[in-house]
């Protein structure tokens, strides 16, 4: 599914799991400042990106309760 999906959905508790795993701002953060690049490009672009999707992540998930699982359907008595 995808992030749109999901919040079309109304499922705000996985979208926030989903927007959490993405951690890749801090990867391209410390791939700038590994290759040579400056700590303006790497602090201010990449880890302000990764700042952003996880305070994204945190109200999400602050804002929703737990999806409830549906209950099995029994069949009935006869």
């Amino acid at each position: 599914m995808s992030a749109l999906t999901l919040l079309a959905l109304g499922r705000r508790r996985t979208l926030g799991v989903v927007v959490l795993m993405a951690i890749v701002p801090f990867g391209d953060a410390a791939a700038v400042l590994t290759h040579g690049g400056g700590y303006a490009a790497a602090l201010g672009i990449h880890a302000a990106t990764g700042v952003v999707v996880l305070l994204t992540a945190g109200l999400l998930l602050a804002g929703s309760a737990p999806e409830a699982r549906p209950r099995p359907v029994s069949a009935p008595a006869l």
